[in-house]
């Protein structure tokens, strides 16, 4: 039987872990509230807000469906030029560039927008007023024409769900970015369950699970309007159910949003796809091909009538050097894995443990990462464009937690355990620094910018 003693300490234990659950999800939210200016030196507080980059234009998107239940998004351009939060609270009374182009409502014909208007770079106006008809195009008829977005649909559509309730708030972007962290720390609660299924040992996979929170891009990438850390968490939650619970159904809807949310997120599904093969799990691997199959369909519907062409897509993958891609996404100070996150070394070393241990699982995941990192490392812009570290290795970055816990669960060194935790301590510093800092201070910038310059 279980003591008195054995009861009461087990109830400790719980209202410990209880209070330090609140504590870290207090601290977790704490830089969404808090930004400490470089120009100042003071810690301020402030609503969560979208920053330069895409963010604008995929809450363009969301405004459009959630207002006006239509992606013309035109008129939500100027509507935050008028002073509304269409494209964001700081971005009210701005005209922005615009990421869309035109559409012959009539006849399908496509337009960027320089050749239907007057525009000084990719949007703007030359005279800071609404863009006007190029001189030559004065008698062109431009009533059909139709302002349609170019960024990827999933993220607008699966956010209007939850945002749809705020539709008229000057603050809309900061709804949207609290949806992102809540999604994320649904992430980071399946993350936990997947490494308490392969190790049993409470104390150590929170311990990771806690690492990858804070010390990694995944906290900074959780304030944000990216697609990134939807899939991120939509990818770690899909793996729980493939391998923990063997539920094929519910990890093709996940990575079919995700698929939605980033085109070439298509890899993700057809390795998971690969592998029911391989284990001849050919009713499992009907079903999950069937749920990807609807969601592809989807895609093709939304082209057809945003498009008239099944298969078109504004966004094109080009191609770039993948040894410089790989090195880059790796090692370059500016957006380097091992540079903003040096811990990480230790899940590749971890590869081999987890791979002794678990083979099937360890392959899986192996081919998961390595793909993925091949495919972006080719990517002419493998960098993320005006972005903070390693956006592009966001969506797998969790992967990575596994092979570190082997590593950490098997390792005897005192040495390299000093080590790891000098790197942990070094990342969370990076981290802690990003997601309270001004955004231009890191955006673009080597960890620890402007008090540290390489």
């Amino acid at each position: 039987m279980v003591s008195i003693i054995e009861i009461k300490n087990n109830s400790r234990k719980r209202r410990i872990k209880i209070i330090l659950l609140i504590i870290a999800v207090l601290f977790f939210f704490s830089p969404f509230f808090i930004t400490y200016s470089n120009e100042i030196n003071k810690l301020f507080f402030t609503l969560p807000y979208i920053h330069p980059g895409d963010e604008p234009h995929y809450l363009a998107m969301t405004s459009s469906i959630i207002k006006d239940f239509d992606l013309e998004v035109k008129n939500n351009y100027e509507n935050a030029v008028a002073g509304k939060g269409d494209t964001g609270f700081k971005y009210r009374y701005e005209r922005i560039s615009r990421h869309a182009i035109l559409v012959d409502g009539k006849t399908n014909i496509r337009y960027n927008l320089d050749d239907i208007y007057n525009l000084s770079g990719s949007g703007f106006s030359l005279n800071g007023e609404s863009p006007t008809i190029r001189d030559d195009l004065e008698n062109t008829d431009t009533a059909n024409l139709k302002e349609r977005p170019t960024r990827y649909i999933g993220l607008p559509f699966f956010s209007s769900i939850f945002l749809w309730p705020f539709r008229n708030s000057l603050n809309l972007d900061s709804i949207a970015i609290l949806l992102s962290a809540i999604v994320s720390l649904i992430g980071f609660y399946f993350l936990y369950l997947v490494l308490i299924h392969f190790k049993n040992n409470e104390n150590k996979v929170l311990f990771i699970t806690i690492i990858f929170i804070f010390t990694t891009q995944l906290w900074f990438y959780s304030k944000t309007f990216y697609p990134d850390p939807y899939i991120a968490s939509f990818l770690i939650i899909s793996y729980y159910f493939f391998i923990v619970k063997n539920k094929v159904a519910i990890s093709g809807i996940l990575l079919g949003l995700a698929f939605l949310m980033k085109y070439n997120m298509i890899i993700f599904p057809a390795i998971f796809a690969l592998y029911l093969l391989k284990n001849k799990r050919f009713k499992k691997f009907f079903l999950f091909s069937l749920t990807i199959g609807i969601f592809a369909f989807l895609l093709l519907i939304y082209n057809f009538i945003m498009w008239g062409n099944l298969l078109f897509s504004h966004l094109h993958f080009m191609y770039g050097n993948i040894i410089s891609g790989i090195l880059g996404l790796l090692f370059s100070l500016d957006h380097g894995l091992i540079i903003f996150t040096p811990l990480l070394i230790f899940s590749f070393f971890g590869f081999y443990q987890f791979y002794k241990q678990k083979k099937d699982e360890a392959i899986f995941t192996f081919i998961l990462f390595f793909t993925y990192l091949l495919i972006m490392s080719a990517f002419l812009e493998w960098h993320g464009g005006f972005s903070y570290a390693t956006r592009h290795l966001i969506p797998i970055m969790p992967l990575l937690s596994i092979p570190l816990l082997f590593w950490y669960d098997s390792n005897r060194s005192k040495s390299l355990k000093m080590i790891f935790f000098i790197l942990v301590i070094i990342s969370f510093i990076f981290s802690l620094y990003s997601v309270f800092a001004d955004q231009s201070y890191v955006l673009d910038k080597p960890p620890l910018f402007p008090y540290i310059k390489f």
